[in-house]
C-alpha cells in the first residue's frame, strides 16, 4: 500500500509539472507572436494602425483645437491602463467613434497643463518601452534630458501610462535641478493632480532637527574664524537679518549652545592661551571669534551670555598687567592686543557696561603695552588710537592724569601725539571753570 500511494503520488506530481510547463511554452509562444506581431509596426503610421487618438483642447483665445495620431490597439492595451479600459469593449459614445477604414477614433480632451507634443512624445514612448520597431528590450525608456521627462510626466498620469510615469520621475529624481527647473516642476504638480510622491522630496523643508543640526555645523565653522570660515559668517549674517521666523529661530537656538559652551569654556581657554604665550599665538584667534560673535544682533539668551563672557574675560585680562616681565610678549607677541582691542570696542559701543576701575584698567593696559614697547627701543608712532581714546575720556579727569602720568616722557617723544595732547591739557586745564594753566 504504501508502495502504490508513492507512485500515485509521483505520477500526480509529474503530471502538474508537465501541465505547468505546457503552459509556460504557451504563454511564451504567445508572447513571442505578439512581439514579432509588434515589432512590424510604427508610431503614428497611418498604413498600419487600427486606432486613431485625437487630441483635443479647449482654449479661450482659439477654441477647440485638434491633432490625430495612428496607433495600434495591441501597443495600447499592452502599455496603458486608460487605453485597455477604453478599448477593450469597442465602447461607442461621445468620445468613441469609427472612421471610413473602420478604424476606432479616441478623442482624449487635454487639460490646461497637456500639450499635443508632450501627449505625442508620450505615446511615442510606448513603442520605445515594448521596443516596437527597435529591438529594443522591454522598459527601455531613456529621456533625451530634463525638458523630455518633464513633459512625459501629465499625459503619463492622464493616461494610465504607469512604468513610463515611473521612469521620468526616477529620471528627474536622479539629476539635478536649476532654481528655473525646480520651479516648473513645482507649477506643473500645483496645476495637475499628480501625486508628489518622491519627486519633490529634496524641495520639502528640512526637519527643525536637520536645520538645527546642519546650522550648529555652520556656525561652529563661522566661529572658529578660518579662512572657509567666510560663507559661513554672511550666510549665518543673512539668516540673523531675515524675516522669516523660522529662520532666525533655528539660527538663534544654535547661536545660544554656541555662547553656552563658550561660557563655560572662555577663562579656561583664556589660561591656557596665557600659559603658553608665544609658544601659541592663540589670542588673535580667540578675538577674531569673539568680535565676530559679539557683533550679531544677537537674541536675547545669546546677548545675555555674551554680556557673562565679555565680564570673565575682562576678569582674567585685567590681573595681567601686573606681572611686567610677560606683559610686553602678552600683548605684542601672543596676540593680547587683538583681544584687548575688541573689548575696548564693546565698551565704546555700549555693549559691555564697566565700573570706572574696569575701564580705567583697560585703558593703563594698553599705555603700559606702549609703555614696554618703548622701553625695548620699539616705537608704535601715529597718535593714540581712537578707541582707546575714546575709552579715555569716560574717565574722570583726575583718573585720566593717573594714566597719562606714568607715560608723559614717552609721549613727549612722539610728535605725532601733540595734537591729542594738547586738546587733553586745555580740557584739564579749563576743568572746573578756572583755568589752572593758559594752554
Amino acid at each position: 500500500m504504501p508502495t502504490i500511494r508513492r507512485c500515485f503520488s509521483a505520477n500526480k506530481m509529474k503530471r502538474s509539472a508537465m501541465a505547468a510547463m505546457e503552459t509556460d511554452a504557451q504563454d511564451a509562444q504567445e508572447d513571442a507572436l505578439k512581439a514579432q506581431k509588434l515589432d512590424h509596426v510604427i508610431f503614428n503610421d497611418a498604413s498600419s494602425s487600427d486606432v486613431v487618438i485625437r487630441l483635443v483642447k479647449e482654449t479661450a483665445a482659439d477654441g477647440a483645437t485638434s491633432e490625430a495620431l495612428y496607433l495600434h490597439t495591441d501597443v495600447l492595451v499592452a502599455c496603458s491602463t486608460y487605453f485597455a479600459a477604453q478599448l477593450s469593449e469597442r465602447w461607442v459614445g461621445a468620445d468613441v467613434s469609427v472612421d471610413e477604414q473602420g478604424r476606432l477614433v479616441l478623442v482624449v480632451h487635454l487639460n490646461d497643463a497637456g500639450s499635443f507634443e508632450a501627449f505625442s512624445v508620450a505615446l511615442a514612448k510606448l513603442y520605445a518601452e515594448l521596443g516596437v520597431g527597435r529591438g529594443q528590450s522591454e522598459k527601455d525608456i531613456s529621456f533625451s534630458g530634463f525638458q523630455e521627462a518633464l513633459a512625459c510626466l501629465q499625459p503619463a498620469d492622464q493616461l494610465g501610462l504607469e512604468s513610463l510615469y515611473k521612469s521620468a520621475v526616477s529620471y528627474l529624481q536622479s539629476i539635478p535641478w536649476t532654481v528655473q527647473e525646480e520651479g516648473m516642476i513645482v507649477e506643473l504638480l500645483s496645476r495637475t493632480r499628480i501625486p508628489e510622491e518622491k519627486l519633490l522630496e529634496r524641495t520639502r523643508e528640512a526637519s527643525i532637527t536637520t536645520q538645527y543640526r546642519i546650522l550648529e555645523a555652520v556656525v561652529a565653522n563661522a566661529v572658529q574664524g578660518l579662512r572657509s570660515s567666510a560663507f559661513c559668517r554672511s550666510f549665518v549674517e543673512k539668516l540673523l537679518s531675515s524675516d522669516s521666523s523660522s529662520n532666525r529661530q533655528v539660527i538663534e537656538r544654535a547661536l545660544n549652545e554656541i555662547f553656552k559652551d563658550l561660557e563655560a569654556s572662555s577663562v579656561e581657554t583664556l589660561k591656557k592661551l596665557i600659559q603658553n604665550l608665544v609658544k601659541d599665538a592663540g589670542f588673535k584667534a580667540f578675538a577674531d571669534k569673539l568680535e565676530w560673535l559679539f557683533g550679531l544682533p544677537l537674541p536675547l539668551v545669546a546677548s545675555e551670555r555674551s554680556l557673562k563672557i565679555k565680564r570673565k574675560i575682562v576678569d582674567v585680562v585685567l590681573p595681567l598687567r601686573s606681572d611686567k616681565s610677560d606683559f610686553r610678549i602678552l600683548f605684542w607677541s601672543a596676540g593680547l592686543s587683538n583681544l584687548h582691542s575688541v573689548l575696548v570696542a564693546e565698551v565704546i559701543k555700549g555693549r559691555l557696561p564697566l565700573d570706572v576701575e574696569c575701564r580705567k584698567g583697560l585703558v593703563e593696559m594698553w599705555f603700559l603695552a606702549f609703555k614696554s614697547l618703548s622701553e625695548a627701543g620699539c616705537s608704535l608712532g601715529g597718535r593714540l588710537p581712537d578707541p582707546e581714546l575714546a575709552l579715555l575720556s569716560t574717565l574722570p579727569l583726575d583718573d585720566q592724569a593717573e594714566v597719562i602720568e606714568p607715560v608723559l616722557s614717552i609721549i613727549s617723544d612722539e610728535r605725532a601725539w601733540a595734537p591729542w595732547f594738547q586738546c587733553w591739557m586745555e580740557k584739564v586745564c579749563h576743568a572746573g571753570g578756572e583755568p589752572v594753566l593758559q594752554c
